[in-house]
This record gives C-alpha cells, structure tokens and sequence, in this order.
C-alpha cells in the first residue's frame, strides 16, 4: 500500500497547485481553449430521480477520444445545446454507444482541461460536423497501445460481467460516509469481504444474487480482477496489480479538492483521471472492465438524481448515500445493459413491477426482476418464450420467473413470456407472469396476475393491462387493443385461469376477434360468447347490441339513426357517443374556408365568404398530394388530383418551412405571397429532400410566377449551396409590394425536407419568416376603422400605401397576468395536501407570495414545477367583441375560477372550479370545469383570478374561454386580451342605486363653498360609495383649500346604477350641470375607436359642488374633457402597483400589489 499513499500524496500536491490556479476547480471557466478537431463518442446519461415526480431529461454527452485530453481515456463532455438551434433532429439517427462525433472547431474551457474536468463542448459557428457509427473494432485508432478491442464495452447482458467499482476520496471537503469502499464491495456482491468482520456481515440480497437469481445464472457479477474475472486474470492484465490497488473490485482513488456543489459529471471526470494516475505501472485501464461503478460524495451537485448511468455502457455513477442499495444499483446496471425505463399512464418511473420502474430505495430489496419487454430484450427466457402470431392464436400456460429460476418447469410446454408483433405500431406487445415469489417475492404492483405491455429495445416500456381471475359467472379477464395490424380485427389476450404447481401456471389465450360488440374469438374453457346483452357492449351508446340468449352469441350492432332536417346552416344531427342522443352537430365549421380573414356566414341554406380589409395572415399554406411514388416534381404535378384537390393542407406559421420527415411518398406545394421589407435586390434559395422547384412573380398575380431555382437532387435540412441551381439571380424587389412565391418538392424515400431562404445587402441569408409571408392577398383597407383587431394594447391604422393594417403598442398599456406562488404550503392529511383552503390559510396569503413573475403568453403556468406549492393568476381580461362567453379552468390539483362582472377584486364570484385534477388543457373531465354563460362587453375590463393548490405528482393550472356569438373557439386565454393594470376611467360610473331618503332640499351652503383649486388626489378608476343620504349637519362657514376627500377610494363598492332614481329633485340653478357622473368613459374623437381613455385631462374637476340627490338619468354620451388625473394620485390596498408612488400606503410589494 506505499504506492497508494505515495501516489495520493502526489496527486495531492499536484490538484493543490491546479485549485490555487482556478479558485477551488469551481469557478466559471471563462478562457476558452479551441480545438481545431476533435472526436469523441457519443452516449446518454440516464438520471434516477430521487423523486420519481420529478422531470427528468436524458443528457447526451461525448466521451473525448484519449488524444484529446493528454492521453487519458474516459473524460466526459457535455455538448453545448446551441447545435440543436440549427438542427432539432441532431440526435435521431444517433446510435449510442456506437456513434463518434467529429467536430472541425470546437471549443472548451482552458482550467476545466487542465484538471480533466470536462465541462461543455462548444461547437463554434461554421464548424464541420461528422456522425459516424463505429466499425467495431475495425479500423479504430490505437490509443496508449492498446489492441482495438480494448475500447470500452458496451455492458452486456448475458455473461460474465466484470465490476470496477471506483471510489472517491477527497482529500477536503465533504467524504463518503455511508458505506467504507469494503462494505460497498460487500453490499454489491455479498460473501463477507470485508477485512474486519465486525464491519459487515454477508449481504443476502445484493446486485450480484439478484442478477444471478433473475437470470439463472445467465447474467454473472464479479469483482474485478478477483478470480472471476477470467478475462482480465487471463490475460494477464490483472497480475500487473502488484501493489494490490483493486482490492474485492474496489479500487481507491484520491480527489485533491472538494466537490461539494460542483458536477456530478465533472467528479466522475476528476475521479477517472485519478485512476489513471494511480493505474501507472500497470496494463489495467477502466475500459477493461464491463461495468465502472463510480462511488462520490452526495454532496456533489446532482440535480435531484440519486444516481445516472450510461444508456447503454459502462459506466454509471451514484450518491454514497444510494450506492449500497440494491433496487438503485440494478436499475442502473439496467441501463447500461440497455433497458429504458418501465412506465405507466404516461409516467415513465411509474411500471413497478420491474426493476427499470422506481421499485423501492431499500437496501436489500425489493426482489423484483423484469416486466415482458426487458425480460424479452435481455434474452434470458429465449429458449423458453415464443414470438406468437396473432392470426393462428396461442392456448399455453404461463409460469414466472421464479418457477424459471428454480427450473421447476417443463421446457416446450410451459413458456415465460410472449412477444405479440403489431407492425401498425411503434412498439410490440409482450405478455408475462408476475408470480410473486422467488426472486420476484416482494413485488408490490400488480403481483400474481398476468401483465400486458407495450415495448421495444432501447426504448421505454408501458404497462398496459394486469389479468387475473374473478368470480363472476362467463367474465374472464381479457385485453383487447383494436385493429391490429392496422386491420378491421381486434387482438385480444385473455387469461381463462391460473393453478399453483409447481409450477405455478397461468393458462392465457391470444387471438383476434371481430371487437367487443361481437366477441366471437377462442373462448375459454366453459365460457360462452354472451349471456347477457352486456356482454356484447363496445360502450358506444350510438350503436344497440344485443345478445341472442337462444344461441348465446352477439347480434350483429344496429346503428342509432338520426334524421337530418336538411338545413346546412343549422349544422347535421349526429348520434351523441356519450348520451346515444341526436344532436346538432358542426354548425359553427360548416362555413369556415380556412381563411381568417374572411368572414365566414350561412344563410338561406348557402355558405358565403367576405374579405376582411386589410388582414392578412402571417404563414404559407402547404398542399400536399400522397401515396406518389418517384422524386421528381413533375411525377406529383401530373396526377389528376393536381393543383385542385390535395389530400392534405397545413399551415406553416413558422415561416417558408416545411415539416422535417413530414411522409413518405408525397409532393407538396407551399405557396403564400411576400412583402419584402427594404426595396433593393434579393438572392432566394431552396433547399429540399428530393427534388425542389421554387417559383416567384413578378407580382402578386400567380400568373406571372416563374422558375427562379431548383434542387435538381436533395439536400440536407437548410443546406443551401450543395448545387449551383438552388441559388437565384438577382431579383429587384419593392418594399411594401406584394409578390406571389411558390415552391414544389417531390418525396420518395427516406427523409425529407423543404426550406425557402433570401438575402440582400442588408440581410444576411436566412429562411424567410412569418412576418415577410403571408397565407393570402389581402383585400386592400381604405381607413382605419376597418383594421380594429380587438387587442387592448395596440393602436391599429391603415397604410393606405400598402393596403395592409399596422398596429402600434400604446404606451403604459401592458399585456400580460400576475403569476404569484407560494410554496412548501404545510399540510397535515392528504385532504388538506390538495385544498386550496390550506393555500388560504397561510399568513402571507394573499399579500406576500414567494414568488410574482409575468405571464407573457397565454394564461397558463408552467406544468410540473414543485409539489405542495398554489399559484394563482391576476389580471383583467378585454374581450375583443360584445357576446356571450364560457371560461374554463383545468388544473391539477384543485383549482378554482374568479371573474368580477367589472374591474372590481372585490366584486369577483366563482364561476367555474375542479376540485380534484385534470390533466393540461383537460376542459371537460367535470361539468363544473365550465362557467354558465357570461355576457361581456368589447373594450370593458373584468377582473379575473384562477388560484389552484399542487399536492404531489405532475401539476398544471390554465383558463380558457370561447364565444359562440363571434366565432371564438375554445383555447387557452392569450395574454393578447388581458392587461396588468387595470385601465383608469376618468369620470366614475354612477353608483348602483341611489339613496333611500335623499334630500328634499339643499342645503343653504354646500360642504365646499367654491371649487378647489386642485382636484382630489386621484379620481377613482371605478365608481365611489353611494351618495350621501344627507347633508353633512353643520356645513363649513368658509371654503377649504383641499378637497374633502385626501384618499381616493381604492376600488368601487357597488355597481353601475341600472335604472335613474324614480323621483329625482329637479336641477336648481345652483347646481353643476352634471349631477352624476357618466356611466362611459370618455374618449377624444378619433377616426378609428381608441383601446383606452383619452389621457388629456382638464384643469378643474368636472363638478363643481357636490350634488344632494342624483339626476334624472346618468348622461347617455361621454363628457368630452375627463377628469384630470393629478401628479399625486395613489392607490389603495391591494391595487397593482409598478413604483412606490403608485401606492398610497408609499409601499409597492414585489408582487406588484400595494401595502
């Protein structure tokens, strides 16, 4: 061991020079080292999260080749992600494990390298980049003269398997502390090895036996370089470990600095490169083993994992503190071997009854092996499985893994698991035995039934169904997923019994049937198709089946048949699925063209279509022709159905961009008109997979389009120099002027792809963007009035140049909703964890939240953030048209919906709640998700409040609205039509009902002799208290020079007044000439209606002295000078806020509410 300590004490010294260079190895690495090639491997880490809730993403990285980083093998990057910007599809043809990136510039940080960190590797603008799969072995660089087939292995799963387990030591900082490297040697294969038996005892259940058990000893374990390991004892790599470095498959290596709070990753490189170094002097290196298991202090920044591992490789990694447990240490090895996640309902942890699920954190358990997709992926049961074809069915009896293990079955007659092919989907079925015992003996989701799932290698598997028996008389257990094969045929797996052996046997029959209504497949032992009419239901209420109880077989199903009145513009009578009613059905699409800027009508039985002027809608429209074999553009434009009738169309919203892998066997045409944004000269380019054609006139009339370049070939996605012809010449373009523009490609096989790019001397080359292409011509506008696009924020007008309508955002107007979070909400019964009581409860609710941010986009919060948090959104909402509106509210957990019928917090009422869960955008899973009708005017602000309470799992809240009336159909509530604050109205409504015992009379002088000066601090934005139901008593003997009023009533107490006064006292001549108030906003006259009040207010206060009584009826047109808003205006409690002065109180929180 002198070796060791003198090889620890020389790293020390060295990482101790490195740490007084970089600040402890943590900072941020700024100087950046440049490569001018590099290589290296790609793999994907796979992260466990300690909360299985969690999100997790899988993290490609590359494995630097040994050149690269000064000879040592092993060290990891991370690549920086800007390379997806350019291509979102880098990473599908990526075979991990197998493929070698080569990058021609690359970047790194300088000090990171210096200590074999790794960090991000930047591949820099312009750099070439290569994929490559590895010719395995063939043809490989030879790095410190090593055999090529010395590489790391990708772990395997049958075999023996030769486990490194590397153990950290950092010299400073925190330590592992949970287990010494002997009692991890021992938790992970057992045997008692530690030197000192009082500091472990043999582990019964650890990785090596539950491998070993699960397998039959087909998958094997064994420390490294102990006898076991016959390949690397064998050949004589092991016996160059003369001082016994790697001791039990443990191997000790010095880290000369904390890792606390630095990268998992980054530890492991640092770790790798220490082995390295203590490794010299010998012919071992860590890709001679199978698996690396790397062992490092928990406090090592995770981001919520207890541990990762390569998805497939070698090497995995793990928190001290999850190291020794075994459910954590298969479910990484797992990965290595190539298994993916099992998961259910979408969940990808959620399958438990296999080892790829999130089974259990303990140290000896649980004994769970696989589900049907590993267990078939693995090999292990091969000879004793079998691949059935569902067209001749399959009658066999089933036994677990346990009666496999002991081999207490018969090999031909019994069988582990069922592969089912469906070449219509993307994954395969697989059918097994969950018998609970043996090495599956505590497992906890559905134990002793038969499972169905849905897999494929290397991918996620998903838990579909769990079969068992029941004792109601003719009602087996049965699965059934529809059209198999993409046919008119269901496949069913059905389970007819199960008997205890040994072995322990499940009897299942697999077979197509003609669906649930007939049943009519293999029957079970005794079993008859129907002896009730239910037995035959499909659980479609428009159809009626029956069941003939003579011959105990399903009638054929009889449609429910609706009658249609024959008037289009009424929309069609369907049968409803869910009630078996008629219903009218389709009249709000019957009409629609497509085109948003028509209106669309019906009437007298006709559809009718008229132009809106000057919309036009940002996009292309793409056409597409299908099921057309060849790859030049002229096979698709002679088929009949071309240009008029194209199986598909879509939008591009994006820009003149066609989808990635859109088919197979297509042409397509995607057309719209630009208007260039400078008059100058322009280069258009193509680019497509196959053959492109792109077309461009000299106009907006499509007659005068003509050929302007071609891919005579195909290119890559966005590659738009590989041929000369993809490139026009120049073309003269005049700013404002619209051009049609036309591009055509021919799909044959394999991928494809379409993008149309420009240039000027201006602009550098890139696809042309939304905001330059537009879906159709617009109708010409001829005033502003006909550009009014119902957003509260923006001033529209007409360019009578263009003909198009522009719009302008109005200053101070600001779009958006109030987020506001509290979270780590305390909670005592699993009632409360989800009750948005308990989010009420809190002491800082509602005026201190955690957390106030922005929504800028739709109102709907980020999904799956925390657990045990509430949020709620604020904000006022404009509807863009006069009409009936229905809200919705979705959330996950409890949610609930507030609208106020003004701008008012205080007036606001529960119009819609979920007082359970749904998923994201899940509008109709209750009835109460949705509000009753709601009447809103255009331009009016509505208060609105959605609150919901997260308890554990995924969480989502978002609010939807749609309006029949003006074809606004159900969708999340854009930002577009809500704002922050709400607008200011400048002379109050009046209020909702006048005084009971007003004033016969006046009185002799009124409160204030003579108007003020000055006005009162801030008119109110809503309308006051009532008025006064008498005058004050003693009236003051002189006019004051303030107003009566110092504060401003923060909100309004009552609403607008429906009806005058029935008796109102007739207007003395003393009085001002508005007694009340008007109950509309003021607005300077203007050519096209304004969004918000005119701000220029006047000097004085519209009223003069204050009125007794009110008038005879509030005045029917708006005054034309509102009331001034003063310099010094605040606001109360509660009203949002930007600035301290804002507030009254002189307090503005950072929730943007005042104190």
């Amino acid at each position: 061991m002198k070796f060791v300590l003198a090889a620890i004490a020389t790293l020390a010294l060295a990482a101790r020079q490195v740490d007084a260079q970089s600040n402890n190895g943590q900072n941020d690495d700024k100087e950046e080292q440049v490569l001018s090639a590099v290589k290296c491997k790609l793999y994907q880490i796979e992260p466990y999260m300690i909360d299985e809730s969690e999100p997790h993403k899988p993290k490609p990285v590359c494995e630097m080749e040994a050149e690269y980083e000064d000879g040592v093998e092993g060290i990891v990057y991370e690549i920086d992600e800007s390379i997806l910007y350019t291509d979102p599809y880098f990473y599908e043809d990526v075979e991990w494990g197998e493929t070698t990136l080569s990058v021609s510039n690359a970047g790194r940080g300088k000090e990171k390298y210096k200590q074999h960190r790794g960090g991000k590797l930047k591949i820099q603008p312009g750099a070439g980049v290569v994929k490559e799969k590895s010719n395995s072995g063939n043809g490989q660089r030879k790095l410190r003269g090593k055999t090529d087939d010395s590489r790391r292995r990708l772990a395997q799963t049958m075999g023996t398997s030769s486990l490194l387990i590397v153990y950290a030591v950092p010299t400073t900082g925190s330590v592992n502390n949970d287990r010494s490297a002997e009692q991890i040697a021992n938790e992970l294969f057992g045997g008692n090895l530690c030197v000192d038996p009082a500091m472990c005892t043999s582990d019964p259940v650890n990785a090596k036996s539950q491998a070993n058990d699960c397998s039959r000893g087909q998958l094997n374990f064994v420390p490294a370089c102990s006898a076991g390991d016959t390949v690397n004892t064998g050949n004589g790599k092991c016996a160059t470990d003369t001082d016994g470095l790697i001791v039990n498959g443990v191997l000790q290596v010095p880290i000369s600095q904390s890792v606390d709070g630095v990268a998992s990753g980054e530890v492991v490189n640092l770790a790798t490169a220490s082995a390295a170094t203590v490794l010299t002097g010998t012919s071992i290196s860590l890709s001679d083993f199978t698996h690396v298991m790397h062992v490092i202090p928990s406090e090592a920044s995770w981001g919520g994992a207890a541990a990762w591992a390569y998805l497939p490789g070698s090497v995995s990694a793990f928190q001290d503190s999850y190291s020794y447990r075994m459910g954590v240490q298969m479910h990484e090895f797992g990965h290595n071997i190539g298994l993916h996640h099992s998961g259910k309902d979408g969940e990808a942890y959620a399958d438990n009854s296999c080892l790829m699920g999130a089974t259990s954190y303990g140290d000896d358990g649980p004994k769970v092996c696989w589900n049907g997709a590993k267990s078939w992926e693995t090999g292990w049961y091969a000879a004793d499985s079998v691949s059935v074809n569902p067209i001749e069915g399959y009658d066999g009896l089933l036994v677990g893994a346990a009666d496999f293990a002991a081999n207490t079955y018969t090999p031909g007659t019994h069988h582990v698991v069922l592969e089912i092919l469906d070449p219509s989907r993307s994954q395969d079925f697989y059918v097994m035995y969950n018998r609970k015992k043996g090495p599956n003996s505590e497992v906890g989701f559905v134990p002793d039934l038969v499972t169905v799932t849905l897999g494929k290698s290397r991918q996620v598997s998903w838990h579909q169904a769990a079969l068992g028996t029941n004792e109601i008389a003719n009602n087996f257990e049965k699965f059934r997923a529809s059209n198999w094969n993409g046919g008119d045929k269901d496949l069913v797996v059905k389970v007819c019994g199960m008997t205890t052996g040994p072995p322990d046997t499940a009897h299942v029959l697999v077979y197509l049937d003609d669906g649930a209504a007939y049943n009519n497949g293999v029957m079970c032992p005794g079993e008859l198709p129907c002896i009730q009419d239910s037995d035959c239901d499909e659980g479609d209420m428009c159809i009626t089946n029956t069941c003939d109880l003579e011959t105990n077989t399903c009638l054929p199903p009889v449609d429910v048949v609706c009658e249609d009145d024959g008037d289009i513009c009424n929309g069609e009578y369907h049968c409803n699925t869910a009630t078996g009613t008629c219903d009218l059905i389709g009249v709000e699409t019957l009409c629609e063209d497509g085109n948003t800027c028509s209106i669309d009508t019906c009437s007298a039985n006709t559809c009718q279509h008229s132009s809106i002027p000057g919309c036009s809608v940002p996009g292309a429209l793409m056409e597409v022709w299908l099921e057309i074999t060849g790859n030049a553009v002229s096979d698709f434009t002679s088929v009949s159905a071309y240009p008029d009738s194209p199986a598909k169309t879509e939008t591009l919203t994006n820009g003149f961009e066609a989808p990635i892998d859109y088919d197979g066997n297509f042409g397509a045409r995607v057309r719209g008109y630009i208007v260039p944004f400078e008059t100058g000269d322009y280069f258009f380019y193509i680019a497509s997979d196959d053959n492109g054609e792109l077309m461009l006139s000299t106009s907006a009339d499509p007659a005068n389009a003509f050929v302007i370049a071609t891919v005579p070939g195909y290119t890559s996605s966005r590659q738009f120099n590989k041929y000369t012809q993809q490139k026009s010449t120049t073309i003269s373009l005049v700013k404002g002027e619209r051009y049609y523009i036309e591009a055509k490609y021919k799909e044959g096989g394999g991928g494809d792809n379409l993008a149309v790019a420009w240039e000027s001397a201006t602009m550098p080359l890139q696809v042309i963007g939304p905001e330059h292409i537009f879906m159709w011509l617009p109708e010409p506008c001829t005033e502003d009035s006909q550009c009014n696009d119902g957003l509260f924020c923006t001033t529209d007008s007409c360019n009578l140049g263009t003909g198009l309508c522009e719009s302008s955002a109005i200053e101070g107007c600001v779009n958006g909703a109030f987020l506001e979070t509290w979270w780590d909400v305390p909670y005592t019964t699993s009632a409360e964890r989800t009750s948005i009581n308990t989010l009420k409860a809190l002491a800082t609710y509602p005026n201190t939240p955690d957390e106030s941010l922005t929504l800028t986009n739709v109102l709907e919060t980020p999904t799956n953030r925390a657990e045990d948090y509430g949020s709620r959104i604020l904000t006022y909402i404009i509807p863009p048209a006069t009409g009936t509106y229905y809200f919705y509210i979705a959330s996950d957990d409890n949610g609930e919906l507030w609208l106020s019928p003004n701008s008012n917090p205080s007036e606001a009422t529960l119009i819609a709640w979920i007082y359970d869960w749904a998923s994201p955008r899940e509008w109709d899973k209750y009835t109460s998700q949705k509000s009753s009708p709601i009447s809103l005017v255009a331009g009016q602000a509505y208060f609105l409040e959605a609150v919901f309470k997260e308890g554990g799992g995924g969480d989502n809240l978002a609010v939807a609205w749609e309006s029949p009336d003006n074809n606004i159909p159900l969708d999340v509530i854009s930002t577009d039509y809500t704002v922050l604050n709400p607008p200011v109205d400048p002379t109050p409504s009046p209020t909702a009902a006048p005084t009971k015992s007003p004033t016969p009379a006046p009185t002799n002088q009124p409160t204030t002799a003579a108007p003020t000066k000055s006005p009162t601090l801030a008119p109110t934005p809503q309308p006051t208290n009532s008025p006064t139901a008498a005058p004050t008593k003693s009236p003051t003997p002189a006019p004051t020079n303030q107003p009566t009023t110092a504060v401003p009533t923060p909100q309004p107490t009552n609403s607008p007044t429906s009806a005058p006064t029935k008796s109102p006292t007739p207007a003395p001549t003393n009085q001002p000439t508005t007694a009340a108030p008007t109950n509309q906003p003021t607005k300077a006259p203007t050519k096209a209606p304004t969004k918000i009040p005119t701000p220029a207010p006047t000097n004085q206060p519209t009223t003069a002295v204050p009125t007794p009584q009110p008038t005879n009826s509030p005045t029917s047109a708006p005054t034309k000078s509102p009331t001034p808003a003063p310099t010094n205006a605040c606001r109360g409690r509660d009203a949002f806020c930007t600035a301290v002065a804002d507030c009254c109180s002189g307090k503005c929180r950072g929730n943007g509410k005042c104190q």
